[in-house]
């Protein structure tokens, strides 16, 4: 076999244990709550380090192995974090424009005015952020937005993986070439 075949088929055997970690093996409640919930990422990334050092075991070391799968897991976590808490904090912007003006005050929220929608923009979703963590606005957004309609949504899971995929090369290159 040639080098390049090598590295490609260890390549498609990355994105194998990639599909088995961030897909087969999450939860439900993982794929809602890993952006919302410290401990619940903190499960989803130690899948994630159990499944690489355990699969790398097959092509090298368990020293490589076990820095590959940390690396791993902490670029993954910090990605799904920080890109679901924006997906998150987009749809609460957009509700304000989809939930009437009565639930907002039954909540105990203005809403954004339409005339300056950043006026006040920090501490609004410091607000936000607690409720969407409280359910309210995320249950009601359930029955109202549904965010599989969302193309917004697509593109994140899009783009979420297209940023695993990458990093997952990058490591791969820094450890092994």
């Amino acid at each position: 076999m040639t080098p390049a075949l090598v590295i490609g088929l260890k390549l498609a055997y990355v994105f194998v244990l990639h599909f088995i970690a961030d897909w087969a093996l999450q939860s439900k409640e993982m794929s809602r709550n890993k952006s919302l919930k410290f401990k619940v990422l903190l499960q989803h990334a130690s899948i994630h380090l159990a499944v690489f050092s355990i699969g790398f075991l097959v092509i090298t070391s368990l020293k490589f192995a076990v820095m590959f799968a940390l690396a791993n897991a902490v670029v993954h976590a910090f990605v799904d974090w920080y890109l679901w808490r924006a997906y998150k904090i987009s749809v609460i912007l957009r509700a304000h424009f989809l939930i009437p003006k009565e639930k907002w005050e039954e909540w105990g929220i203005p809403p954004i005015r339409v005339s300056n929608p950043f006026r006040g923009f920090s501490s609004h979703i410091k607000e936000l952020m607690k409720m969407a963590i409280g359910e309210r606005i995320m249950t009601y957004l359930t029955t109202e937005f549904k965010y599989w309609d969302d193309y917004l949504f697509g593109f994140m899971l899009g783009f979420d993986q297209m940023l695993h995929g990458v990093s997952l090369v990058i490591i791969f290159a820094l450890m092994f070439l």
